[in-house]
């Protein structure tokens, strides 16, 4: 397989959909020449410092992005969205 993208769009703590996202890229890595991950809506949620998922007795995974770099994958898109007054 040449290449793949994965779409992040959900908050990181309270479902394991991210966390099981996440671990699907890392096992694609090792097939696939390059990967693409996009950020879209609560996935940019993803990516910020200093969370603290113990209060929801939730596992910290957020770490493991920084795993990325050493599977070589460094292709990040995030969508920004224009919202517009709507009257």
């Amino acid at each position: 397989m040449k290449s793949i993208a994965f779409i992040f769009s959900n908050v990181p703590h309270g479902n394991s959909i991210s966390k099981e996202g996440l671990d699907v890229i890392l096992a694609f890595s090792l097939q696939t020449e390059r990967i693409g991950l996009f950020f879209i809506e609560d996935g940019v949620f993803q990516l910020l410092p200093n969370q603290l998922p113990k209060f929801i007795f939730s596992f910290n995974y957020i770490k493991t992005f920084k795993l990325l770099l050493l599977y070589d994958i460094t292709d990040f898109f995030f969508v920004k969205n224009q919202w517009k007054n709507v009257v």
